[in-house]
């Protein structure tokens, strides 16, 4: 019966083309994303309870005959809210393997939620670790309905053991039945996604052309053979008239060449990967492109994405230094232009009026254009907000609705087509934060907003580390992790997450435009929790936009201007309280603007080699191309950080520390010592 729910497998390759010639290259690519067994057995409970745990025949119960086409059927049942029951088994996962798994499911009177199936990691010593879940529209009534999805377990997870859970989430009554589940190993999974340019183009001057590729899972390998670390990508790119081929090796999970100019047009991009070392060809994709020229557009405010990472508005680097809003006053727009920040990012971009929200049921347009009018006025610049115009769920229909306009799709192309000229516009803001079942849906309005508008980026935002499965959907990618949070376990004392996930999406080579904290997590916490919670000090949100640009950020949206008058569990605060915040973040927003010249030159700064540290921190030498240098320093924390660095600079350099944490101990040398979330920005000016 596994025929009814594996019927399609969304292949992210392509099947090679064909071998090599025999005795030169072997072509193991038709492994790649292809199934090598089941490894879940009684997942159709075929001989009842047994593996499965939590069974207990009554209330969870198997049932004959009561499955898809009359096999046997898991019966879990719930009156009592308060009762939660897992039905588990262990699962035999191997590290660095590539698994799909799910199985199909009924609801009857489900409230409060419905059939799950939830695999579980846990460490050599038990300890939790993290889970994946399958994405479903569990919460109503239906029939047997398919659920599945993937997981990838990373080589570094040997030691860890895996359940697989069947169960209805806590609180939840009702009736839930699962039959068929299934997990099934996959065969190797290539990721590769082009990450420069943006909006998926080729740019028909030359250049830069950067993938991101990372290989996953296990190959059956000829006997003696072990996969060399040391991979290469073979680009083939066709136009009208003209093929390029390049071989590139994959540096960390990057693979970057250099293209000719190229008639504009449309051409088709073959890529393989490749073992040079063992002659293997590991996996190749085939995909369409669109060549363009992407610089030198007259259309004012037409933002483009260089190489480096840099915006290039109206020609020249643009660092956005930003705010997320809510409904803006003209006060508010007067205040936040006075002040060091350029640009905003309303979450209510839609119904945006020239001094506050647009009324009445009619498409608000009209008021919007003259809202944004008047942010141009202001000189400020709107990442506008589309990041909820999707569908209530992503296995559901289409049922989004807005003022007259019908469908997601079509709501957002209207509102892309009425402002894709605007010379207040920056970018789209496409996603916030949603989880990778609705990737699909994600990398298809990615898809359409590029269309639409080739000379506008798509950011979205993700706290999730998992960024690579996040590259199909976005142009620019943003991390909004918010390390200080609760005082009584020591995250007001660290910004572990934060350096973590700008570490991994660094590696991918993806442009970034991060989101540093300026808001204290209270707000959200119930009024009995806020005392654990405390505001981020100018130095702090500061010391968090630092790391962001130490690992490569190119800008800056801090949220948010919204919560400043905000208090404990969503109550007002006092306006003193309200303006000091204000007076953090514009001092936070004071320095990083006078960091631009650095932050967006032309030419990387020299190397800064640690050579003693104690603690966690962050460096990076950054120039601005004429004669002046400034390191940025950022300690992560918890507790003392200390470190002396070294870099290669010309003579006769003045030194000043900005915050007093770092002494020059020689010429080119310099010792950095602070304490949790801490920082310094050493300027090295010419005499």
């Amino acid at each position: 019966m596994k025929h009814f729910f594996c019927s399609a497998i969304m292949m992210m390759l392509a099947v090679a083309a064909g071998a090599a010639p025999a005795g030169e290259w072997r072509d193991l690519s038709g492994q790649a994303g292809h199934s090598t067994g089941f490894v879940l057995a009684d997942g159709e409970f075929p001989s009842g309870a047994n593996g499965w745990k939590g069974i207990d025949g009554k209330a969870i119960r198997v049932v004959p005959n009561a499955g898809v086409n009359g096999s046997p059927a898991l019966c879990y049942e719930r009156t009592d809210p308060a009762k939660y029951t897992l039905v588990s088994r262990s699962l035999p996962l191997k590290a660095g393997g590539a698994y799909r798994f799910g199985g199909v499911f009924r609801n009857e009177g489900v409230r409060g939620g419905g059939a799950s199936i939830i695999v579980e990691l846990y460490d050599a010593q038990g300890k939790w670790l993290r889970n994946v879940e399958c994405p479903t529209s569990a919460d109503k009534e239906c029939g047997w309905t398919p659920m599945e999805y993937n997981i990838a377990v990373a080589p570094a997870e040997k030691d860890c053991s895996f359940v697989i859970h069947l169960l209805m989430p806590r609180g939840a009554t009702g009736k839930v039945w699962f039959d068929h589940v299934f997990v099934e190993e996959l065969g190797p999974q290539w990721k590769f996604q082009q990450v420069y340019p943006t909006h998926n183009l080729i740019d028909a001057d030359g250049g830069v052309l950067r993938f991101f590729s990372r290989l996953k899972g296990n190959f059956r390998l000829p006997e003696r053979v072990k996969l060399s670390p040391e991979q290469a990508v073979e680009f083939k790119l066709e136009t009208a008239g003209r093929t390029v081929e390049r071989t590139v090796p994959v540096k960390g999970q990057v693979a970057e060449t250099e293209l000719p100019a190229l008639p504009e047009g449309e051409g088709m991009l073959t890529a393989r990967l490749l073992d040079p070392a063992n002659r293997l060809i590991l996996a190749e994709k085939k995909s369409p492109v669109k060549i363009r020229k992407r610089f030198g557009k007259t259309l004012p405010g037409n933002c483009v994405i260089d190489a480096r990472g840099r915006a290039i508005v109206d020609g020249k680097p643009y660092m956005p230094l930003g705010l997320y809003t809510g409904v803006l006053k003209r006060k508010d727009v007067e205040r936040i232009a006075a002040s060091p920040f350029n640009c905003v990012m309303p979450y209510g971009s839609m119904h945006l009026a020239p001094d506050g929200e647009a009324s009445g049921d009619g498409l608000p347009l009209e008021q919007v254009k003259l809202a944004l009018d008047e942010l141009h006025a202001n000189g400020l610049k709107i990442l506008f907000s589309i990041k909820d115009v999707y569908r209530s769920n992503p296995l559901g229909p289409d049922d989004y609705s807005y003022r007259g306009l019908k469908g997601a799709d079509e709501t957002a192309k209207r509102y892309v087509e009425a402002f894709r000229r605007h010379p207040a516009l920056l970018a789209w803001y496409t996603c916030d934060e949603k989880m990778v079942d609705w990737v699909e849906i994600m990398t298809r309005r990615r898809e359409l907003v590029n269309r639409l508008d080739p000379d506008h980026p798509t950011w979205a935002v993700f706290y999730q580390p998992n960024v690579e499965d996040y590259l199909p959907m976005l142009d620019i990618f943003g991390g909004d992790q918010y390390p200080i949070s609760r005082i009584s376990e020591g995250y007001d004392h660290h910004m572990t997450s934060i350096d973590r996930l700008m570490g991994l999406a660094e590696a991918t080579g993806v442009p970034t435009w991060n989101v540093p904290q300026a808001h204290n997590l209270n707000i959200y916490a119930p009024a009995d929790k806020a005392a654990d919670y405390r505001d981020p000090t100018g130095k702090e949100m500061l010391a968090l936009a630092l790391v962001q640009a130490i690992h490569g950020g190119k800008g800056f949206i801090f949220y948010s201007y919204f919560d400043f008058p905000r208090g404990p569990a969503g109550s007002e605060a006092s306006p003193e309280l309200a303006e000091k915040r204000w007076r953090n973040a514009c001092m936070a927003a004071g320095e990083l603007k006078k960091l631009e010249p650095f932050l967006m030159a032309e030419q990387d700064g020299p190397v800064a080699e640690t050579v003693k540290s104690e603690g966690k921190f962050r460096v990076r030498c950054f120039t601005d191309g004429a004669g002046n240098y400034r390191l940025l320093l950022a300690g992560v924390g918890p507790g003392r950080t200390s470190g002396t660095v070294r870099v290669k600079l010309p003579e006769n350099l003045t030194f000043r520390s900005r915050f007093g944490n770092t002494e020059q101990a020689a010429p080119g040398e310099f010792r950095f010592e602070g304490n949790d979330i801490a920082c310094d920005i050493v300027e090295l000016d010419r005499k």
